[in-house]
């Protein structure tokens, strides 16, 4: 029995160390992704900061509406001067490693001398920075930026897959001459895939972790074996569905292995995605098996010793107490002490309640000789009503245990509930208890009735644990619950129910039943008269008294007829808590 109660013990503990792996690993995963976007996001706030110099700029301006004349080879150089001179400096490596090329609208004209524009030669610095937007303006990327107005759009393309491209629609402030318009061009940032993926994995999980890159639902770039572009397929587009929401994570199957998937959006239309193998996780667990194992051992090990020692030290007080309890029920003389077992704890308490009840046994036998019989059957009993409450405990709790053995699980239950009964009812360090204590005095109540009367009632315990620290008289619900057990009756299905409120600064204790037929009104005025009664008489009248008492006239008890039948008992008492600490 040790044995498979310390399995199922490391059972929970594997499950909770689970379910805390499981959830530092999910948050790790998310904090990553964040750190990722935030990467992300800093990028794109210098592109667009570089392209607000461009916005802005007065010698671009100039240079693109050519009042001095010059010559169109003079006036993309100054183009190409003043673009280079304000793009700003770059922060982020990705941007640093950038190559900017400005495509001048074509309402101004500028030449580009037969070099058209070619994605897949333009990637050096010495190549030309400045083109005339006509060489481009039938590209769908192309239209696409100039209707991502102040917005980057960004996309790849296979004549350069080793590059990722971003726009900027560019409007320049400066340019007020009529024959114009603000329209400045274009500017196309053109980043090394090897730049964009290096980003994405600055902030990894593990070398098995994919990052992902994605613009407008699309994949732009990735750190898989698969290189910087992402072929789409059947695959990538249910990635793309199944990404969750910013700060959740989702499982997937992606590339026959599965993962655990997270996303986190970026400026609206850009998304980051992280995928972490779910083997990483339950391989970490996996690590954690042999020491737990050992621990496991050990333990067991160490608690088969304990339990043989306790055993051997517990069994056999209890035995030789045990076999002297049934010599002196069985015996036709009075029983005789026992020495007592030297062993400083409870069982030595035991040992000498029991000598004690021996003792006043035998005083009693004195006084039998002396008195009249009534007088010293009388006595006897008084005595026999003082055997000490840890007898009473133990002996019940044998009780439990033997039914326990048997099989009996109700008489077990109806005992265990009984001692937890007898041991609340006569702790007197207190008069005044909390709300919660009060409660699980009345379910073991309950449950002794439930087992007695099976299915004819049934009890509904509405108390939110906000009240559980209210402070309340000691033995006050359970007479009005057993007043409405005993003299209720519901041809269907009799039901209390116990809830409570705070109402001006009092608090309503009710206890609700659907069957009994005894009038609220007389009820109230038996309260006031102080009669006793075989019903709803000193049980009641006590729990008013009591209240009063402590709290003033202001308070007590009261009934109400409920419409539906039956009665409301209320208990009004002033809103206090026991303090937590102080108890």
């Amino acid at each position: 029995s040790l044995c498979v109660m310390i399995a199922v013990f490391m059972v929970f503990v594997m499950s909770y160390l689970n379910r805390q792996y499981k959830e530092q690993f999910v948050s790790s995963q998310l904090y990553v992704t964040q750190k990722t976007a935030e990467t992300v996001d800093l990028m794109l706030m210098e592109v667009k900061q570089s392209a607000y110099f461009l916005c802005c700029n007065d010698a671009l301006a100039e240079a693109l509406i050519n009042d001095e004349g010059v010559g169109q080879s003079n006036q993309r150089r100054q183009i190409s001067d003043a673009f280079i001179m304000n793009i700003g400096t770059p922060v982020t490596n990705m941007l640093q490693s950038a190559y900017e090329i400005f495509f001048v609208d074509p309402q101004f004209g500028v030449s580009t001398e037969n070099a058209l524009f070619n994605l897949e030669t333009a990637d050096g610095s010495g190549r030309k920075r400045v083109y005339n937007a006509c060489d481009v303006q039938d590209e769908a990327w192309y239209k696409q930026t100039v209707g991502y107005d102040a917005q980057i759009f960004a996309f790849t393309s296979p004549e350069a897959p080793d590059r990722l491209m971003l726009a900027h629609y560019l409007r320049n402030i400066h340019l007020t001459d009529p024959r114009y318009s603000d329209s400045a061009g274009v500017v196309l940032y053109m980043m090394p895939m090897k730049s964009v993926t290096s980003l994405l994995q600055n902030d990894q999980m593990s070398k098995d972790s994919i990052s992902l890159l994605l613009f407008n639902d699309q994949i732009l770039a990735s750190t898989s074996e698969m290189g910087g572009l992402v072929e789409e397929n059947e695959e990538t587009a249910l990635l793309i569905r199944n990404l969750p929401e910013d700060g959740k994570v989702t499982d997937i199957i992606y590339g026959g292995i599965s993962y655990v998937l997270s996303a986190q959006t970026v400026n609206s239309r850009w998304k980051v995605a992280v995928l972490t193998p779910s083997a990483n996780m339950r391989q970490a667990m996996i690590n954690m098996l042999p020491m737990l194992g050992t621990f496991m051992l050990v333990l067991i090990i160490v608690s088969l010793l304990i339990s043989v020692m306790f055993s051997r030290r517990l069994s056999a007080p209890i035995q030789n107490l045990s076999e002297a309890m049934v010599r002196a029920r069985e015996a036709q003389e009075l029983p005789q002490p026992i020495p007592v077992a030297k062993s400083g704890d409870e069982i030595e308490y035991l040992y000498h309640s029991y000598n004690d009840i021996v003792e006043n046994i035998h005083r009693i036998s004195e006084l039998e000789r002396e008195q009249n019989a009534k007088l010293q059957k009388s006595e006897l009993k008084a005595l026999q009503s003082q055997i000490n409450p840890h007898f009473v405990y133990n002996t019940l709790d044998s009780v439990a245990c033997i039914a326990l053995l048997n099989g009996e699980d109700d008489i077990a239950t109806m005992v265990a509930s009984l001692i937890n009964i007898l041991k609340y009812s006569i702790r007197f360090s207190s008069m005044r208890v909390r709300l919660r204590e009060e409660i699980d005095y009345l379910q073991q109540y309950i449950q002794i009735q439930s087992l007695r009367y099976r299915e004819r009632f049934r009890f509904i315990c509405d108390v939110p644990e906000e009240y559980g620290d209210v402070k309340v008289p000691k033995l006050l619900i359970q007479p009005l619950v057993e007043n409405a057990l005993f003299y209720a009756e519901n041809e269907q299905l009799l039901e209390i129910r116990v809830y409570c409120e705070e109402v001006d600064g009092q608090f309503r204790i009710h206890v609700c039943d659907n069957g009994s037929n005894a009038d609220a009104a007389q009820l109230n005025e038996r309260l006031q008269t102080n009669p006793t009664g075989e019903k709803y008489g000193i049980g009641i009248v006590n729990v008013n008294k009591r209240i009063q008492l402590m709290a003033g006239d202001a308070y007590g008890l009261h009934y109400e007829q409920l419409p539906e039948g039956g009665l409301d008992a209320i208990i009004t008492l002033p809103f206090e808590k026991i303090d937590k600490n102080n108890g």
